[in-house]
Protein backbone atom coordinates (compact mmCIF):
# COMPACT_ATOMS: atom_id res chain seq x y z
CA UNK A 1 0.00 0.00 0.00
CA UNK A 2 1.51 3.44 -0.61
CA UNK A 3 1.98 6.11 1.90
CA UNK A 4 1.90 10.07 2.72
CA UNK A 5 5.51 11.01 2.43
CA UNK A 6 6.22 14.70 3.57
CA UNK A 7 10.09 15.15 2.56
CA UNK A 8 11.25 15.43 -0.95
CA UNK A 9 9.56 14.36 -4.46
CA UNK A 10 6.49 12.24 -4.42
CA UNK A 11 6.65 9.08 -6.96
CA UNK A 12 2.66 7.92 -7.56
CA UNK A 13 3.71 4.89 -7.27
CA UNK A 14 4.72 4.92 -3.47
CA UNK A 15 3.08 8.00 -2.47
CA UNK A 16 -0.84 9.00 -2.03
CA UNK A 17 -0.21 11.86 -4.60
CA UNK A 18 -2.38 14.43 -6.81
CA UNK A 19 -1.20 14.97 -10.33
CA UNK A 20 -2.03 18.56 -10.78
CA UNK A 21 -1.94 18.42 -14.23
CA UNK A 22 -2.97 21.49 -15.33
CA UNK A 23 0.11 23.05 -13.30
CA UNK A 24 2.32 21.07 -15.45
CA UNK A 25 1.01 21.77 -18.33
CA UNK A 26 1.74 25.66 -17.65
CA UNK A 27 5.06 24.72 -16.52
CA UNK A 28 5.57 23.00 -19.80
CA UNK A 29 3.84 25.40 -22.04
CA UNK A 30 6.42 28.36 -20.18
CA UNK A 31 9.55 26.57 -21.34
CA UNK A 32 8.15 25.38 -24.56
CA UNK A 33 6.26 28.64 -26.11
CA UNK A 34 3.94 29.19 -28.22
CA UNK A 35 4.32 27.89 -31.90
CA UNK A 36 5.53 30.80 -33.38
CA UNK A 37 7.52 31.87 -30.83
CA UNK A 38 10.08 30.37 -28.49
CA UNK A 39 10.16 29.56 -24.91
CA UNK A 40 10.17 31.55 -21.58
CA UNK A 41 12.48 32.66 -19.35
CA UNK A 42 11.09 32.51 -15.72
CA UNK A 43 10.96 32.10 -12.40
CA UNK A 44 9.27 28.96 -10.44
CA UNK A 45 9.35 29.80 -6.63
CA UNK A 46 6.99 28.93 -3.57
CA UNK A 47 8.35 28.38 -0.01
CA UNK A 48 9.86 25.08 1.54
CA UNK A 49 7.78 21.59 1.35
CA UNK A 50 5.46 22.53 -1.48
CA UNK A 51 6.31 20.81 -5.12
CA UNK A 52 9.00 22.58 -7.07
CA UNK A 53 11.01 19.85 -7.66
CA UNK A 54 8.33 17.56 -7.93
CA UNK A 55 6.80 19.88 -10.79
CA UNK A 56 10.42 20.18 -12.63
CA UNK A 57 10.54 16.20 -12.66
CA UNK A 58 7.11 15.79 -14.19
CA UNK A 59 7.90 18.92 -16.49
CA UNK A 60 10.63 17.08 -17.82
CA UNK A 61 9.39 13.78 -18.15
CA UNK A 62 6.20 15.50 -20.29
CA UNK A 63 9.03 17.41 -22.81
CA UNK A 64 10.96 14.24 -22.83
CA UNK A 65 8.15 12.52 -23.92
CA UNK A 66 6.65 14.89 -25.99
CA UNK A 67 9.06 16.20 -28.18
CA UNK A 68 11.84 13.89 -27.82
CA UNK A 69 13.96 15.06 -30.63
CA UNK A 70 13.21 18.71 -30.69
CA UNK A 71 14.45 19.55 -27.48
CA UNK A 72 18.10 18.47 -25.47
CA UNK A 73 16.44 19.05 -21.70
CA UNK A 74 19.43 19.93 -18.67
CA UNK A 75 17.81 19.61 -15.36
CA UNK A 76 20.46 20.43 -12.58
CA UNK A 77 20.30 21.09 -8.96
CA UNK A 78 22.40 23.65 -7.04
CA UNK A 79 21.68 22.08 -3.61
CA UNK A 80 25.29 20.77 -3.37
CA UNK A 81 27.15 23.77 -4.06
CA UNK A 82 29.20 24.62 -1.86
CA UNK A 83 31.27 28.22 -2.16
CA UNK A 84 34.53 29.08 -2.44
CA UNK A 85 35.29 32.45 -1.13
CA UNK A 86 38.79 33.05 -1.95
CA UNK A 87 38.06 32.21 -6.22
CA UNK A 88 34.24 32.21 -5.78
CA UNK A 89 33.54 32.53 -9.63
CA UNK A 90 36.02 30.37 -10.92
CA UNK A 91 34.55 27.76 -8.09
CA UNK A 92 31.41 28.46 -9.25
CA UNK A 93 31.93 27.78 -13.43
CA UNK A 94 33.96 24.68 -12.61
CA UNK A 95 30.79 23.21 -10.35
CA UNK A 96 28.24 24.55 -12.69
CA UNK A 97 30.28 22.83 -15.65
CA UNK A 98 30.61 19.59 -14.09
CA UNK A 99 26.75 19.65 -13.06
CA UNK A 100 26.20 19.98 -16.86
CA UNK A 101 28.63 16.88 -17.53
CA UNK A 102 27.25 14.73 -15.17
CA UNK A 103 23.53 15.47 -16.87
CA UNK A 104 24.69 15.07 -20.80
CA UNK A 105 27.37 12.48 -19.76
CA UNK A 106 29.43 14.29 -22.18
CA UNK A 107 32.86 16.10 -21.68
CA UNK A 108 33.04 19.62 -21.93
CA UNK A 109 36.43 21.76 -22.16
CA UNK A 110 36.35 23.95 -18.99
CA UNK A 111 35.98 27.61 -19.59
CA UNK A 112 37.83 29.95 -17.51
CA UNK A 113 35.73 32.92 -17.37
CA UNK A 114 32.36 33.86 -18.06
CA UNK A 115 32.70 34.90 -20.95
CA UNK A 116 34.24 31.04 -22.37
CA UNK A 117 31.45 29.66 -20.14
CA UNK A 118 28.59 31.93 -22.12
CA UNK A 119 30.25 30.47 -25.34
CA UNK A 120 29.53 27.56 -24.90
CA UNK A 121 25.67 28.48 -25.28
CA UNK A 122 26.30 30.39 -28.72
CA UNK A 123 24.75 28.76 -32.15
CA UNK A 124 28.86 29.68 -33.61
CA UNK A 125 31.11 27.97 -30.87
CA UNK A 126 28.91 26.14 -28.71
CA UNK A 127 28.60 22.28 -28.33
CA UNK A 128 25.12 21.37 -28.51
CA UNK A 129 23.26 20.88 -31.78
CA UNK A 130 19.59 20.97 -30.34
CA UNK A 131 17.37 23.77 -28.83
CA UNK A 132 17.97 24.07 -24.84
CA UNK A 133 15.97 23.73 -21.76
CA UNK A 134 17.59 24.55 -18.52
CA UNK A 135 15.54 23.91 -15.41
CA UNK A 136 18.40 24.95 -12.19
CA UNK A 137 16.57 24.04 -8.84
CA UNK A 138 18.05 25.12 -5.94
CA UNK A 139 19.35 28.50 -7.77
CA UNK A 140 18.46 30.96 -4.78
CA UNK A 141 20.94 29.22 -2.52
CA UNK A 142 23.95 30.24 -4.77
CA UNK A 143 25.95 33.31 -3.29
CA UNK A 144 23.92 36.88 -4.45
CA UNK A 145 27.05 37.64 -6.22
CA UNK A 146 26.82 34.49 -8.73
CA UNK A 147 23.20 35.05 -8.41
CA UNK A 148 23.98 38.23 -10.42
CA UNK A 149 26.29 36.43 -13.04
CA UNK A 150 23.96 34.25 -13.91
CA UNK A 151 21.21 36.19 -14.42
CA UNK A 152 22.84 39.03 -16.01
CA UNK A 153 24.23 35.76 -18.23
CA UNK A 154 21.10 34.59 -19.15
CA UNK A 155 19.56 38.13 -19.98
CA UNK A 156 21.80 38.99 -22.06
CA UNK A 157 21.10 35.08 -24.20
CA UNK A 158 17.52 36.15 -23.79
CA UNK A 159 18.02 39.62 -26.03
CA UNK A 160 19.56 38.19 -28.21
CA UNK A 161 18.54 34.96 -28.70
CA UNK A 162 19.07 34.29 -32.11
CA UNK A 163 22.63 33.77 -31.61
CA UNK A 164 22.27 31.32 -29.24
CA UNK A 165 20.34 27.25 -28.00
CA UNK A 166 18.98 27.79 -25.15
CA UNK A 167 14.93 28.00 -25.46
CA UNK A 168 13.80 28.15 -22.53
CA UNK A 169 14.97 28.03 -19.01
CA UNK A 170 13.28 28.16 -15.27
CA UNK A 171 15.24 29.15 -12.11
CA UNK A 172 13.39 27.52 -9.58
CA UNK A 173 13.60 28.04 -5.79
CA UNK A 174 12.39 29.91 -2.36
CA UNK A 175 12.71 32.84 -3.08
CA UNK A 176 11.54 35.10 -6.85
CA UNK A 177 14.60 36.20 -8.54
CA UNK A 178 12.39 38.40 -10.79
CA UNK A 179 13.27 41.09 -8.80
CA UNK A 180 17.07 40.59 -8.00
CA UNK A 181 19.20 43.85 -8.83
CA UNK A 182 22.77 43.69 -10.70
CA UNK A 183 25.20 45.71 -10.35
CA UNK A 184 25.75 45.97 -14.13
CA UNK A 185 22.07 46.64 -15.10
CA UNK A 186 18.20 45.91 -14.98
CA UNK A 187 17.26 43.71 -12.61
CA UNK A 188 16.22 40.09 -14.26
CA UNK A 189 12.62 40.99 -15.39
CA UNK A 190 12.57 39.49 -18.70
CA UNK A 191 9.35 37.05 -18.39
CA UNK A 192 7.29 35.99 -15.76
CA UNK A 193 7.21 33.83 -12.52
CA UNK A 194 5.36 30.73 -11.95
CA UNK A 195 4.02 30.26 -8.24
CA UNK A 196 3.60 26.73 -7.21
CA UNK A 197 -0.05 27.49 -5.27
CA UNK A 198 -1.32 25.58 -2.81
CA UNK A 199 -3.30 22.24 -2.60
CA UNK A 200 -7.06 23.01 -3.10
CA UNK A 201 -9.36 21.50 -0.82
CA UNK A 202 -10.89 18.91 -3.15
CA UNK A 203 -7.14 18.17 -3.87
CA UNK A 204 -6.56 17.49 -0.35
CA UNK A 205 -9.66 15.46 -0.05
CA UNK A 206 -8.54 13.29 -3.32
CA UNK A 207 -5.48 12.63 -1.37
CA UNK A 208 -6.96 10.98 2.13
CA UNK A 209 -9.86 9.39 -0.43
CA UNK A 210 -7.01 7.40 -2.21
CA UNK A 211 -5.59 6.39 1.50
CA UNK A 212 -9.22 5.17 2.48
CA UNK A 213 -9.76 3.44 -0.46
CA UNK A 214 -6.20 1.50 -0.29
CA UNK A 215 -6.31 0.53 3.69
CA UNK A 216 -10.18 0.19 3.94
CA UNK A 217 -10.03 2.59 6.90
CA UNK A 218 -12.20 4.88 7.34
CA UNK A 219 -11.87 8.74 7.94
CA UNK A 220 -14.69 11.37 9.46
CA UNK A 221 -14.74 13.82 6.57
CA UNK A 222 -14.41 16.59 8.65
CA UNK A 223 -11.31 15.35 9.82
CA UNK A 224 -9.78 15.68 6.07
CA UNK A 225 -11.56 19.39 5.89
CA UNK A 226 -9.72 20.66 9.28
CA UNK A 227 -6.34 19.09 7.69
CA UNK A 228 -7.11 21.41 4.84
CA UNK A 229 -8.16 24.34 7.01
CA UNK A 230 -5.59 24.27 9.47
CA UNK A 231 -2.46 23.91 6.99
CA UNK A 232 -4.51 26.10 4.17
CA UNK A 233 -3.48 23.18 1.63
CA UNK A 234 0.44 23.74 2.13
CA UNK A 235 1.36 20.35 0.42
CA UNK A 236 4.34 19.47 2.91
CA UNK A 237 2.59 19.37 6.30
CA UNK A 238 -1.03 18.11 4.55
CA UNK A 239 0.99 14.77 3.68
CA UNK A 240 2.84 15.16 7.27
CA UNK A 241 -0.32 15.56 9.04
CA UNK A 242 -1.11 12.13 6.80
CA UNK A 243 2.08 10.18 7.94
CA UNK A 244 1.08 11.72 11.89
CA UNK A 245 -2.84 10.44 11.54
CA UNK A 246 -2.16 6.65 9.47
CA UNK A 247 0.98 5.69 10.95
CA UNK A 248 2.86 7.14 13.54
CA UNK A 249 -0.21 7.36 15.83
CA UNK A 250 -2.64 4.91 14.18
CA UNK A 251 -3.31 2.16 16.64
CA UNK A 252 -5.78 0.26 14.69
CA UNK A 253 -7.03 -0.02 11.16
CA UNK A 254 -10.30 -1.02 11.68
CA UNK A 255 -11.30 1.85 13.60
CA UNK A 256 -12.36 5.35 12.36
CA UNK A 257 -10.37 8.08 12.40
CA UNK A 258 -12.53 10.27 14.34
CA UNK A 259 -12.36 13.66 16.15
CA UNK A 260 -10.47 12.31 19.49
CA UNK A 261 -7.44 10.63 17.26
CA UNK A 262 -7.15 14.55 15.30
CA UNK A 263 -7.26 16.40 19.09
CA UNK A 264 -4.67 14.16 19.93
CA UNK A 265 -2.58 14.07 16.57
CA UNK A 266 -2.87 17.57 16.66
CA UNK A 267 -1.59 18.53 19.99
CA UNK A 268 1.04 16.09 19.61
CA UNK A 269 2.35 18.20 15.57
CA UNK A 270 2.57 21.56 17.65
CA UNK A 271 4.37 20.33 20.87
CA UNK A 272 6.02 17.60 20.35
CA UNK A 273 6.44 16.20 16.35
CA UNK A 274 9.74 17.63 14.39
CA UNK A 275 9.25 19.08 10.93
CA UNK A 276 11.40 20.52 9.11
CA UNK A 277 9.22 23.01 7.17
CA UNK A 278 8.33 24.03 10.82
CA UNK A 279 11.35 24.14 11.98
CA UNK A 280 12.91 25.99 9.26
CA UNK A 281 9.64 29.12 9.51
CA UNK A 282 10.49 29.01 13.65
CA UNK A 283 14.31 29.77 12.85
CA UNK A 284 13.32 32.49 10.33
CA UNK A 285 10.42 33.75 12.79
CA UNK A 286 12.90 34.40 16.01
CA UNK A 287 15.16 36.74 14.00
CA UNK A 288 14.79 39.47 16.18
CA UNK A 289 13.46 41.74 13.18
CA UNK A 290 10.87 39.16 12.18
CA UNK A 291 10.38 38.42 15.50
CA UNK A 292 8.51 42.20 16.42
CA UNK A 293 6.92 42.16 13.33
CA UNK A 294 4.75 38.58 13.95
CA UNK A 295 4.41 39.81 17.63
CA UNK A 296 2.42 42.84 16.33
CA UNK A 297 0.41 41.27 13.65
CA UNK A 298 -1.57 39.13 16.29
CA UNK A 299 -2.40 42.07 17.94
CA UNK A 300 -3.12 44.49 14.49
CA UNK A 301 -5.69 43.28 12.01
CA UNK A 302 -4.85 45.20 9.39
CA UNK A 303 -1.28 45.72 9.04
CA UNK A 304 -1.29 46.60 4.83
CA UNK A 305 0.81 44.27 2.86
CA UNK A 306 3.69 45.52 0.49
CA UNK A 307 5.30 43.05 -1.24
CA UNK A 308 8.18 45.32 -2.26
CA UNK A 309 8.59 45.79 1.58
CA UNK A 310 11.62 43.42 1.80
CA UNK A 311 10.45 42.38 5.74
CA UNK A 312 6.83 41.59 4.13
CA UNK A 313 8.36 39.91 0.86
CA UNK A 314 10.95 37.63 2.78
CA UNK A 315 8.46 36.51 5.40
CA UNK A 316 5.76 35.77 2.65
CA UNK A 317 8.04 33.70 0.12
CA UNK A 318 9.17 32.09 3.23
CA UNK A 319 5.67 30.61 3.63
CA UNK A 320 5.02 32.98 6.73
CA UNK A 321 3.10 35.34 6.37
CA UNK A 322 0.58 35.80 2.75
CA UNK A 323 -1.47 38.93 1.55
CA UNK A 324 -5.64 38.40 2.22
CA UNK A 325 -7.74 40.71 0.51
CA UNK A 326 -10.21 42.26 2.75
CA UNK A 327 -12.76 45.33 1.83
CA UNK A 328 -11.69 48.40 4.21
CA UNK A 329 -14.33 50.98 6.15
CA UNK A 330 -15.23 52.66 2.73
CA UNK A 331 -15.48 49.05 0.71
CA UNK A 332 -11.98 49.93 -0.89
CA UNK A 333 -10.36 46.60 -1.57
CA UNK A 334 -7.32 46.70 0.62
CA UNK A 335 -4.25 43.48 0.64
CA UNK A 336 -3.62 42.78 4.24
CA UNK A 337 -1.00 40.52 5.98
CA UNK A 338 -1.96 36.98 7.36
CA UNK A 339 -0.35 34.43 8.89
CA UNK A 340 -0.13 31.31 5.99
CA UNK A 341 -2.10 28.98 7.92
CA UNK A 342 -3.69 28.48 10.89
CA UNK A 343 -1.21 25.65 12.23
CA UNK A 344 1.85 28.06 11.24
CA UNK A 345 0.18 31.32 13.81
CA UNK A 346 -0.81 28.64 16.47
CA UNK A 347 2.58 27.54 16.42
CA UNK A 348 4.58 30.60 16.21
CA UNK A 349 2.13 31.91 19.45
CA UNK A 350 3.54 29.70 21.46
CA UNK A 351 7.62 30.39 19.92
CA UNK A 352 6.67 34.14 20.51
CA UNK A 353 5.70 33.85 23.88
CA UNK A 354 8.49 31.86 25.13
CA UNK A 355 10.70 34.50 23.09
CA UNK A 356 9.35 37.79 24.19
CA UNK A 357 7.94 37.06 27.49
CA UNK A 358 9.65 36.19 31.19
CA UNK A 359 7.51 37.01 33.86
CA UNK A 360 8.98 37.97 36.80
CA UNK A 361 10.17 35.63 39.51
CA UNK A 362 10.05 37.49 42.63
CA UNK A 363 6.48 39.01 42.56
CA UNK A 364 3.29 36.57 43.09
CA UNK A 365 1.46 36.27 39.88
CA UNK A 366 -2.10 36.76 42.41
CA UNK A 367 -2.22 38.08 46.32
CA UNK A 368 -1.09 35.45 48.16
CA UNK A 369 -3.92 34.78 50.29
CA UNK A 370 -6.42 34.95 46.92
CA UNK A 371 -7.67 31.64 46.07
CA UNK A 372 -9.94 32.88 43.59
CA UNK A 373 -13.12 31.42 45.19
CA UNK A 374 -15.10 34.22 43.04
CA UNK A 375 -13.66 33.05 39.76
CA UNK A 376 -13.61 29.36 39.65
CA UNK A 377 -16.23 28.45 41.87
CA UNK A 378 -18.87 30.92 42.06
CA UNK A 379 -22.52 30.27 40.09
CA UNK A 380 -20.72 31.30 36.92
CA UNK A 381 -16.88 30.97 35.63
CA UNK A 382 -16.66 35.47 36.55
CA UNK A 383 -14.20 35.83 33.56
CA UNK A 384 -14.23 39.24 34.06
CA UNK A 385 -13.08 39.53 37.63
CA UNK A 386 -10.02 37.30 36.34
CA UNK A 387 -9.18 40.00 33.94
CA UNK A 388 -9.20 42.25 36.96
CA UNK A 389 -6.92 40.05 39.06
CA UNK A 390 -4.45 40.63 36.15
CA UNK A 391 -4.41 44.58 36.08
CA UNK A 392 -3.76 44.25 39.65
CA UNK A 393 -0.64 41.93 38.90
CA UNK A 394 0.43 44.79 36.69
CA UNK A 395 0.31 47.78 39.21
CA UNK A 396 2.32 45.81 41.69
CA UNK A 397 4.60 45.33 38.99
CA UNK A 398 4.74 49.14 37.81
CA UNK A 399 4.94 49.88 41.47
CA UNK A 400 7.90 47.80 42.15
CA UNK A 401 9.47 49.42 38.84
CA UNK A 402 9.20 46.45 36.74
CA UNK A 403 7.66 47.13 33.17
CA UNK A 404 6.33 44.02 30.62
CA UNK A 405 7.73 46.49 27.91
CA UNK A 406 11.03 46.76 28.93
CA UNK A 407 13.63 46.23 25.68
CA UNK A 408 10.51 45.59 23.50
CA UNK A 409 10.15 47.84 20.58
CA UNK A 410 7.98 50.74 20.64
CA UNK A 411 7.08 51.35 16.83
CA UNK A 412 3.13 53.12 16.80
CA UNK A 413 2.81 51.90 13.61
CA UNK A 414 2.71 48.51 14.38
CA UNK A 415 1.03 49.38 18.11
CA UNK A 416 3.50 46.44 19.61
CA UNK A 417 2.90 47.48 23.03
CA UNK A 418 -0.25 45.59 22.82
CA UNK A 419 0.95 43.18 20.96
CA UNK A 420 3.04 42.48 24.16
CA UNK A 421 0.21 42.18 26.19
CA UNK A 422 -1.20 39.22 24.39
CA UNK A 423 1.21 37.07 25.15
CA UNK A 424 2.27 38.61 28.73
CA UNK A 425 -1.72 37.79 29.37
CA UNK A 426 -1.73 34.34 28.34
CA UNK A 427 1.79 33.72 29.91
CA UNK A 428 0.19 34.77 33.51
CA UNK A 429 -3.02 32.88 33.19
CA UNK A 430 -0.78 29.80 32.85
CA UNK A 431 1.06 30.75 35.53
CA UNK A 432 -2.20 31.54 37.37
CA UNK A 433 -4.83 28.75 36.42
CA UNK A 434 -2.52 26.38 34.15
CA UNK A 435 -3.23 23.72 36.98
CA UNK A 436 -6.77 23.72 37.04
CA UNK A 437 -7.90 24.89 33.43
CA UNK A 438 -7.32 24.43 29.96
CA UNK A 439 -6.45 27.51 28.53
CA UNK A 440 -6.34 27.33 23.98
CA UNK A 441 -5.81 30.24 21.98
CA UNK A 442 -7.84 30.72 19.29
CA UNK A 443 -7.25 32.35 16.18
CA UNK A 444 -10.97 32.98 14.28
CA UNK A 445 -9.98 35.34 11.57
CA UNK A 446 -6.21 34.66 10.84
CA UNK A 447 -4.82 37.35 12.83
CA UNK A 448 -5.26 40.61 14.94
CA UNK A 449 -8.28 38.52 17.12
CA UNK A 450 -6.75 36.37 19.35
CA UNK A 451 -9.27 34.22 21.47
CA UNK A 452 -8.27 32.52 24.94
CA UNK A 453 -10.50 29.67 25.55
CA UNK A 454 -10.36 28.16 29.37
CA UNK A 455 -12.17 25.15 30.24
CA UNK A 456 -12.36 24.23 33.72
CA UNK A 457 -14.01 21.21 34.79
CA UNK A 458 -17.16 21.70 33.21
CA UNK A 459 -17.20 25.76 32.99
CA UNK A 460 -16.08 27.31 30.08
CA UNK A 461 -15.09 30.88 28.99
CA UNK A 462 -13.90 32.83 25.99
CA UNK A 463 -11.94 36.07 26.53
CA UNK A 464 -11.56 37.86 23.06
CA UNK A 465 -8.23 39.94 23.05
CA UNK A 466 -8.03 43.39 21.28
CA UNK A 467 -5.94 45.96 21.20
CA UNK A 468 -7.43 49.86 21.34
CA UNK A 469 -7.72 51.78 18.22
CA UNK A 470 -10.67 53.93 19.00
CA UNK A 471 -14.59 53.85 20.02
CA UNK A 472 -15.61 52.80 16.43
CA UNK A 473 -13.15 50.14 16.18
CA UNK A 474 -14.26 49.19 19.65
CA UNK A 475 -18.20 48.88 18.93
CA UNK A 476 -17.32 46.78 15.73
CA UNK A 477 -15.23 44.70 18.28
CA UNK A 478 -17.96 44.31 20.32
CA UNK A 479 -20.39 43.27 17.34
CA UNK A 480 -17.63 41.01 16.47
CA UNK A 481 -17.24 39.31 20.27
CA UNK A 482 -21.32 38.80 20.44
CA UNK A 483 -21.30 37.00 17.04
CA UNK A 484 -18.23 34.34 17.71
CA UNK A 485 -20.12 33.67 21.47
CA UNK A 486 -22.99 33.01 19.28
CA UNK A 487 -21.83 30.57 16.95
CA UNK A 488 -20.76 28.74 19.66
CA UNK A 489 -23.14 28.88 21.89
CA UNK A 490 -22.47 30.98 24.46
CA UNK A 491 -24.33 33.22 26.39
CA UNK A 492 -21.32 35.44 27.44
CA UNK A 493 -17.86 36.92 26.11
CA UNK A 494 -15.54 38.97 27.50
CA UNK A 495 -13.26 41.34 25.90
CA UNK A 496 -9.74 42.45 26.89
CA UNK A 497 -8.85 45.62 25.18
CA UNK A 498 -4.78 46.50 25.87
CA UNK A 499 -4.46 50.80 26.09
CA UNK A 500 -0.99 52.05 26.37
CA UNK A 501 -2.79 54.97 28.95
CA UNK A 502 -3.35 55.17 32.26
CA UNK A 503 -6.12 57.72 32.31
CA UNK A 504 -8.03 56.20 34.64
CA UNK A 505 -11.21 58.35 32.59
CA UNK A 506 -10.42 56.64 29.46
CA UNK A 507 -10.81 52.53 31.15
CA UNK A 508 -13.93 53.41 32.88
CA UNK A 509 -15.18 54.78 29.23
CA UNK A 510 -13.89 51.86 27.17
CA UNK A 511 -14.82 49.11 30.03
CA UNK A 512 -18.84 47.90 30.12
CA UNK A 513 -21.35 45.49 29.83
CA UNK A 514 -23.58 45.41 27.05
CA UNK A 515 -26.18 42.95 26.03
CA UNK A 516 -26.34 42.54 22.29
CA UNK A 517 -28.97 40.08 21.07
CA UNK A 518 -29.07 37.90 24.05
CA UNK A 519 -25.29 37.43 24.59
CA UNK A 520 -23.43 39.71 27.50
CA UNK A 521 -20.10 41.35 26.09
CA UNK A 522 -18.14 42.35 29.23
CA UNK A 523 -15.95 44.77 27.84
CA UNK A 524 -12.27 45.26 30.38
CA UNK A 525 -9.57 47.35 29.67
CA UNK A 526 -5.96 47.16 30.53
CA UNK A 527 -3.28 49.39 30.70
CA UNK A 528 0.27 48.59 30.06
Amino acid sequence: MRTFSSYGPVNSKKHFCVQRKNLIENCVQSLIGDSDDLGHYFTIWAPRQTGKTWLIEQAVKKINADYPNDFLVIYISMQAYISDKEDLEKNFIQFFCEMLEEELMLEIPPPKSWQELRQLFTKQKGIFDRHLIILIDEFDKLPPQIIDFMVSLFREMYLKRNNYNLHGLALVGVRSVLGVDSDRGSPFNIQRSLHVENLTLDEVREMYNQYKQESGQKIDSDIVDKIYYITNGQPGLVSWFGELLTEKYNPDLTKTIDLNHWIGVYRRAKNIEPNNTMLNIISKARKKKNLNFLAALYANESIPFHFHSPQHSFLYQHGIIAPKMILDNNNLPLEICRFSSHFIQDCLYDVIRHELIDLPTNEYYLDPLDDLTDVLDGPDFDIPALIDRYQSYLNRLKEKGLSILEQQPLRTDLRPREAIGHFHFYAWLIGVIGDDCIITPEFPTGNGQVDIHIQCKDRRGIIEIKSFKNMRALKRAKKQSQMYAKNLNYSAVSLLVFISNESIELIDKISSQDKIEGIVVTTKAVSI
